[in-house]
């Protein structure tokens, strides 16, 4: 269909959307101006003499739109011809380079910059100087800033919590690697049509100030922003330790969620909340402490505290409704027998859904004595080799857990349904529900087979190629989302460039009509058909044929670059694309188990395997990097259900499971 501002045509059989092309509804959630309409491309800055001089000594990238200037340099949009990819690239100002240890210092830098490589932070691709012309070749963001979403009221309370995870753990990350920010702003955190938040401009500022005699010490550049400085920024900016840029990133996290920064006597971070939150409160105003020695040294305190228990209300305060309801209990209990009236529910359940049927799916093959645990419940457990371990204090003296979730959005944070349905979570938006089974980025998948559409444009809400308000199965990936409906058919959401460039895929899945199961992680995806076999491709090196073998499979589970399936007669088989057989971690996860089976369920993560014996126990084998978690797996007693987070060095190796509960 065609979009009605632009006229741009993208793929949409559905009237969930609306006429508005992706590009179209970000642009309203950023209250930009509409573009021209018949048109969709780039703006080119042809009128632009620094771009078209730069263009020269360019030649292999096009230059094609100026995105931002600042103190020490201007960006750019470009494209990057020999890859054809979209990046950003910034120049550094020219007069920069009058220091003769500036060279030595940026390639100093740039290296220590390049290690930053965190899912939060805007990655770099290449550094160097050309004519005298230093530059970053960066990520380019498909999004907008932190400062911009601000202005345009598109941060909400779950978005804001979102960000403030997501930031914490890169600034985290940056820290122990012995970076400093320097200049933590709302205009250098980066928002993606996914949610997805980044923080740019890592470690620039450690061109400036190196030395009182360099000529790079020059005002107002890579001294910080005055609103978000910390005291001891502004009067010795070359001793500033990490606790600078946590100072700085309380004002923002103040600003997210009362829409302007903190000055003279002013409110609690969180009174504009639905419900305070006491310990976030403490947790903000001790970053932004004005002496240094009050401060906390650690990011993470403000993401923690996110998550406090105390911002849920107090159980022992009984308001005068409640007073009123117990009394009319009260008086209808006492004339009930001569009314013969039934005696009113007081709190009556809500949202019950069938235990059989949240409790993932499993082979007959399981034990009597586990199916008995299943159904019975557990207590929520978590396992971290690092000390950012996940915060189960919602879940405290409740032992009758069915089923866990990792949300999304939140770093560390879950959902878990009880035996009775109930829904608990240490995600302050999913804290209420009832009804969750799969939630994901663009789309929730609510009990029991209804997918919600997510309505706020920065979710990046993609239209769907195939329509449908129904699935049995459900699953993300980087651009695209796939749903199995009941009748085994494949609903695809895409994003426009994607959809452009995957029209191969979308042509064979539109054909597939017996589909049982959709799983995605990374790059890889598979779909698993009522005959047992798969439909698997590798993004972006296209479809690749599943295993080996005869047996029939019931169950697939994506990894970091394969495929681990569940056969029928409780094996299991792993499989890839060619292409990823190069790399160095993969002969270790292709390896057959070590233990045989047979298994009832899998899992996969990263360079990791997981499948469950039928008495509940688990069994691990691939790479884990040195994490101790596949040790750390195989050493469990039965477990009712897992979730294993991305193992990566800024937050480690992480799980969460549901330990079973033996009756007594």
């Amino acid at each position: 269909m065609k979009c009605d501002t632009c006229g741009a045509e993208f793929l949409s059989s559905d009237d969930l959307v609306g006429p508005l092309c992706g590009a179209c509804l970000l642009r309203n959630a950023l209250d930009s101006e509409p573009p021209t309409p018949g048109t969709h491309s780039t703006p080119k800055s042809g009128g632009n003499p620094e771009m078209a001089e730069l263009q020269k000594s360019f030649p292999d990238f096009e230059l094609l739109s100026l995105l931002g200037e600042g103190g020490m340099g201007s960006v750019y949009m470009a494209r990057q011809l020999s890859l054809d990819r979209i990046v950003a690239i910034k120049f550094l100002h020219s007069n920069l380079e009058g220091d003769p240890e500036f060279k030595e210092r940026f390639q100093r830098e740039a290296k220590a910059m390049a290690r930053l490589s965190h899912p939060n932070i805007v990655n770099i691709y290449d550094f160097g100087s050309r004519n005298d012309i230093y530059f970053f070749i960066m990520e380019y963001i498909d999004g907008c800033d932190l400062h911009r979403l601000m202005k345009s009221g598109e941060v909400d309370e779950s978005l804001a919590y979102s960000i403030i995870g997501q930031i914490c753990n890169a600034l985290h990350f940056a820290h122990e690697q012995g970076i400093i920010h320097r200049d933590v702003k709302p205009a250098n955190i980066f928002v993606d049509k996914s949610g997805t938040a980044k923080i740019g401009d890592f470690g620039l500022a450690v061109f400036v100030e190196q030395s009182a005699n360099s000529s790079l010490t020059v005002s107002g550049v890579g001294m910080g922003t005055p609103s978000y400085m910390a005291p001891e920024q502004r009067t010795d900016a070359k001793t500033i330790d990490a606790r600078a840029d946590i100072y700085a990133f309380g004002i923002v996290v103040y600003e997210m969620l009362t829409g302007s920064v903190p000055a003279g006597n002013f409110p609690p971070p969180t009174h504009r909340l639905n419900r305070r939150n006491k310990r976030l409160d403490h947790a903000i105003l001790r970053a932004m402490a004005q002496n240094l020695n009050d401060r906390t040294t650690d990011v993470r305190e403000i993401s923690k505290a996110i998550t406090s228990r105390n911002s849920k209300p107090k159980p022992t305060k009984i308001t005068s409704v409640l007073i009123t309801l117990l009394l009319a209990v009260i008086l209808a209990a006492m004339f009930a027998p001569h009314l013969n009236q039934p005696k009113p529910t007081l709190f009556p359940k809500q949202g019950k859904v069938e235990v059989e049927k949240l409790i993932p799916p499993a082979l007959p093959l399981m034990t009597d004595s586990f199916a008995e645990m299943r159904k019975r419940g557990g207590r929520l457990r978590s396992w971290s080799n690092l000390a950012n371990q996940i915060d189960l204090s919602p879940a405290e003296g409740i032992d009758d857990f069915i089923y866990i979730k990792n949300a999304p959005n939140i770093a560390m944070s879950w959902y878990a349904a009880r035996s009775d349905g109930e829904m608990i979570s240490n995600r302050p938006d999913l804290s209420q529900r009832t009804d969750y089974r799969d939630a994901f980025h663009s789309f929730s998948h609510e009990w029991p087979d209804r997918v919600v559409p997510v309505p706020k444009t920065h979710r990046a809400y993609l239209p769907f190629i195939i329509p449908t308000t129904r699935a049995v199965s459900i699953g993300q990936s980087y651009d695209f989302s796939v749903m199995v409906t009941p009748q085994g058919n494949i609903a695809v959401a895409g994003k426009p460039d994607w959809a452009k460039t995957h029209q191969f895929v979308l042509n064979r899945l539109k054909t597939v009509t017996n589909a049982v199961q959709f799983d995605s992680w990374n790059r890889i995806s598979s779909i698993l058909t009522s005959e047992g076999k798969t439909i698997n491709w590798s993004d972006p090196h296209g479809f690749f044929d599943g295993p080996n073998t005869t047996r029939k499979l019931v169950q697939v589970a994506t990894a970091g670059a394969h495929v681990l399936g569940l056969c029928d007669d409780g094996s299991v088989t792993m499989w890839t694309h060619p292409h990823h057989l190069k790399h160095h971690r993969i002969p270790h996860v292709l390896r057959p188990p070590t233990d045989p089976g047979p298994f009832i369920r899998v899992k996969a993560m990263d360079f990791i395997n997981v499948a469950q014996r039928p008495d509940g126990t688990w069994h691990a084998w691939g790479d884990d990097n040195g994490a101790k978690l596949i040790a750390h797996i195989n050493s469990l007693g039965p477990t009712l259900d897992m979730e294993l987070f991305s193992i990566n060095y800024a937050s480690g190796a992480k799980m969460i499971w549901i330990e079973a509960v033996k009756p007594e």
